[in-house]
C-alpha cells in the first residue's frame, strides 16, 4: 500500500506491505483490482476502485505519453514549484518477523508491544520510523518481513 500526506509544510510518503482490517475499504480489493483513497481539504473522503492497468492498458498509456511527447505536449501542474520537504522521521507500527536475530541488528524500535521468539521464526510489533528503516534497507535481508499496521 502507498500512502502519502501533508503535515504542515512536510509530507510523507511510502509504499509497504499492510495489514488491513476487515472493516476498511480495502480489504475486499482483490487480484487485479486497484484502490486510490483520497481526502482533501473541502471534501469528504472518496476511494476509487477499479481494475489494473495490465499490458494492453499500460501500452496504450505509453503509446499515448510518446504521441505526448512527439507534438512537444506539455501537462499543466500548477502547483509545481511549491516547495514541500519530506519527512522520514514519521513513526508507525509494525509488524517484523525474522528467522536470525542478526537481522534486528540497525532496527531502533521506539517502543515494543509483542516480542516473540520461536525455534524457527520470531518476531516483533512494535514502532519505528521511517527514517530508520530507510537506513537499514531490509531490502538487503533474505526470511524477514515487515508489514505496517
Amino acid at each position: 500500500m502507498a500512502k502519502a500526506y501533508k503535515v504542515g509544510a512536510e509530507f510523507v510518503a511510502y509504499v509497504a506491505p499492510h495489514f488491513v482490517e476487515s472493516s476498511h475499504e480495502f480489504y475486499n480489493v482483490n487480484n487485479e483490482f486497484n484502490a486510490v483513497q483520497v481526502a482533501a481539504q473541502f471534501a469528504e473522503k472518496q476511494t476509487f476502485i477499479g481494475k489494473g492497468a495490465g499490458s494492453h492498458p499500460t501500452a496504450s498509456a505509453v503509446l499515448s505519453d510518446l504521441v505526448a511527447l512527439r507534438y512537444n505536449y506539455q501537462y499543466e501542474y500548477k502547483n509545481i514549484h511549491q516547495e514541500l520537504i519530506y519527512n522520514p522521521k514519521s513513526t508507525h507500527k509494525v509488524y517484523f518477523r525474522y528467522s536470525n536475530p542478526a537481522d534486528l541488528i540497525g532496527l531502533n524500535f521506539l517502543n515494543i508491544s509483542q516480542h516473540h521468539k520461536g525455534s524457527e521464526l520470531s518476531f516483533i510489533i512494535g514502532e519505528l520510523s521511517l527514517e530508520n528503516l530507510i537506513e537499514v534497507d531490509l531490502n538487503e535481508r533474505e526470511g524477514v518481513f515487515l508489514a505496517f499496521f
